[in-house]
C-alpha cells in the first residue's frame, strides 16, 4: 500500500490546488477554449470557499465574461520550498486530485493536459528539449541539432499529445542561473512559451527557493504569475497534527502503536531529524512503519524510528536523535545528503 497518498491534506496542498485550477483555466481561455475553462473556475470558486470559508473574492479572480482573444497569455506558477519540502508531492497529488480534468496523468500514451518533466541535473535549454523529446517522445536527436530546431520538435509534440500545462520539476537545475545571461535567457523561455500565438503553455515551475528570482525585477515575467507558492516547514500546527497522521498511516498498515506524544518530546526530535520537511517526516514515517512490521510484535515504537535512521546511516544510539540525550546538537544533514532519504528497507539499500 502506498501510504503517501493517504496523507492529511495540509494547507500547502490546498493552496496548490487552488493555483493549478487557476492556471489550467486561464490556459484553457489563452487556448480559445472558455467552456471548459468557465467548468474549471467553478470548480476553483467551490474549493475556494472549502478552503477558506468564504467566497472567492472577485477581484482577486474572475474571468467569467471574458471572451477568448489571439493575445491572451497563458499563466506561469512557482512552486518553491527548501529539498523535502514535499513540493513535488504537492503538486503531482494536485493534479490527481482532479481526474476529470486531467485523466491519466503520467501514464504512458494518455492525453493529460499536464506533463511533468523532470528536469536532469545541470542541463541546458537544448538539452531540456532533448530530454522532453527522448523521455515522453520516444524520439531521438543528435546533440548537435540547433536549439530551436530542438523546440520546434518539442513544441509540435507536445501540442498533438494534449498538453496545456508544462509543469518543470526541479527547474533550477537548468542552467543553474549562475549569471545575468543565463538568467535573461531563462526569462525570456518562460515568456516565450506562454506567449506562443499557436499554442500558449501554462508553466507550473517548481523547485529550491533560488527559482523565485528568476522573476525579480522583470514586469513582464511577472505579469505572467498566476501563483507563487513556497512550501514552508513544518509549522506548530501541522506538529500537533503529527499524532493523529501517524495513527491513520499506522492503522493502514496494519500495526500497533505504542509512543506517548506528549512526555517523549518525540515530535519535537522528529522535526529536528526531518529538519522541519514535511515530504521528509513522511518518508521517516513511512520507513519507521516498515521496522514496525519486521518486530515481533508488530507495534511502532521510538525505536523504530531510531532503527529506520540508524539502517539509513548507520548513526549509533549516542547519536540517534530520537533516543540520544542531546539531541538538538545532532547534525541530522546527512540523512538527506541526496534531497530524499532512500527507503532503507527495500531489498539492496545500503
Amino acid at each position: 500500500m502506498d501510504l503517501r497518498s493517504k496523507l492529511i491534506e495540509t494547507v500547502s496542498v490546498q493552496r496548490v490546488q487552488l493555483g493549478l485550477l487557476q492556471t489550467y483555466s486561464e490556459t484553457l481561455r489563452a487556448r480559445g477554449n472558455p467552456a471548459l475553462a468557465q467548468i474549471v473556475e467553478a470548480e476553483h470558486r467551490s474549493l475556494y470557499g472549502r478552503v477558506y470559508d468564504a467566497p472567492l473574492p472577485a477581484e482577486a479572480y474572475d474571468a467569467s465574461d471574458l471572451v477568448p482573444v489571439p493575445d491572451l497569455t497563458a499563466p506561469v506558477m512557482f512552486v518553491s520550498g527548501y529539498s523535502g519540502a514535499g513540493k513535488s508531492f504537492a503538486i503531482k497529488r494536485s493534479i490527481r486530485e482532479f481526474p476529470q480534468f486531467f485523466p491519466g496523468y503520467r501514464v504512458t500514451g494518455s492525453d493529460c493536459p499536464v506533463k511533468t518533466i523532470d528536469v536532469p541535473s545541470g542541463c541546458t535549454f537544448k538539452g531540456l528539449g532533448l530530454h522532453i523529446l527522448s523521455a515522453h517522445f520516444d524520439m531521438s536527436l543528435p546533440q548537435s541539432q540547433n536549439e530551436t530546431v530542438v523546440w520546434d520538435k518539442c513544441i509540435r509534440a507536445l501540442r498533438a499529445s494534449g498538453t496545456h500545462i508544462l509543469h518543470f520539476d526541479e527547474f533550477a537545475h537548468v542552467g543553474r542561473i549562475k549569471t545575468d545571461a543565463e538568467l535573461r535567457k531563462v526569462r525570456d523561455k518562460i515568456k516565450e512559451l506562454p506567449d506562443r500565438m499557436d499554442c500558449p503553455f501554462g508553466l507550473i515551475l517548481s523547485g529550491l527557493p533560488e527559482i523565485d528570482k528568476i522573476i525579480e525585477g522583470d514586469g513582464q515575467a511577472f505579469r505572467r504569475v498566476a501563483a507563487s507558492i513556497q512550501i514552508p516547514e513544518i509549522s506548530d500546527d501541522e506538529l500537533a497534527e503529527l499524532p493523529a497522521l501517524i495513527n491513520d498511516l499506522a492503522k493502514l498498515a496494519g500495526i500497533a502503536i505504542d509512543i506517548n506524544f506528549e512526555e517523549d518530546e518525540f515530535l519535537h526530535r522528529h522535526r529536528h531529524v526531518c529538519r522541519g520537511m514535511f515530504g521528509r517526516n513522511v518518508d521517516l514515517i513511512r520507513y519507521a512503519i516498515a521496522a514496525a512490521k519486521l518486530s515481533p510484535d508488530r507495534t511502532l515504537r521510538v525505536a523504530s524510528f531510531a532503527a529506520a535512521v540508524h539502517t539509513a546511516v548507520g548513526w549509533p544510539d549516542e547519536l540517534n536523535p530520537y533516543i540520544c540525550s542531546r539531541w538538538e546538537t545532532v547534525e541530522t544533514l546527512k540523512l538527506f545528503d541526496h534531497g530524499r532519504p532512500s527507503d532503507p528497507f527495500v531489498r539492496g539499500a545500503k
